[in-house]
């Protein structure tokens, strides 16, 4: 009776004709919903927008450009304008790159020698910008081949009403308003060199060196030099690949 008992349960288990097993049924069902999420997932990844050959990268460049002559101060006598007035510095470095714009600039006067350094303003000029980037720093004693870089992170300011030696300073304007001869431009209050970030660095860059006062007399026996660093897009774009 055990035996026949057992016997009856094997084939009540088994599905009756024309009559599909739940199981049989349920379990494709679940299968197709689980592919169906497996397959779903990267489909939806794949609807991210994604240009090929397009991506836009770009790099921090630092360059450096010097004008290696002498400037005298002033050009004649002992009050104007020093002479080369203005002296220039032709920069054509960056052109390869798409676009380009400067986010850093600093500026060195070298041998300056002058026997009474508060006479001195210097106006640094690209294009449209303008900085009055030095004003009568120092005091009246007299100083031979200094290099004085100027610098918005430098850690000091330019010496006033003391000894100007050589050194990193910050930009600065001592006396407020300076006149410069024409042709240069008129100050318009920038005295950093911030004054230039986001511009195109290539072009003329122009030193306006004048001295106010008369009695003394100086020079930059080296010229004067400019750090850039500009920051370029270097993306893949065929127009501009050289």
């Amino acid at each position: 009776m055990f035996s026949c008992n057992r016997y009856r349960t094997a084939l009540d288990a088994r599905p009756q004709k024309g009559k599909r097993s739940r199981v049989a049924v349920v379990a494709p069902r679940l299968l197709i919903v689980a592919l169906s999420g497996l397959i779903a997932l990267p489909l939806a990844e794949s609807t991210q927008p994604v240009t090929a050959g397009k991506q836009k990268k770009s790099k921090t460049i630092t360059r450096i450009f010097a004008s290696n002559g002498q400037v005298d101060i002033p050009g004649a006598g002992t009050t104007g304008p020093a002479n080369p007035y203005p002296t220039t510095i032709d920069v054509d470095a960056f052109g390869k790159y798409k676009k380009v714009k400067i986010t850093d600039v600093n500026l060195t006067l070298r041998g300056l020698e002058h026997q009474h350094t508060e006479n001195i303003d210097v106006m640094l000029v690209h294009g449209a910008r303008r900085a009055l980037v030095m004003g009568d720093p120092g005091n009246g004693t007299d100083v031979s081949d200094l290099t004085i870089t100027l610098d918005d992170e430098a850690g000091a300011d330019l010496p006033d009403g003391a000894v100007l030696t050589s050194g990193v300073f910050r930009p600065g304007n001592q006396s407020g308003t300076d006149d410069f001869p024409a042709p240069a431009p008129i100050p318009d209050g920038n005295v950093t060199l911030s004054t230039f970030d986001g511009a195109n660095p290539d072009g003329q860059w122009q030193l306006f060196v004048n001295d106010d006062a008369a009695g003394n007399t100086g020079r930059l026996s080296n010229g004067w030099q400019l750090e850039i660093t500009a920051k370029a897009k270097t993306g893949k774009d065929k127009k501009h690949k050289k």
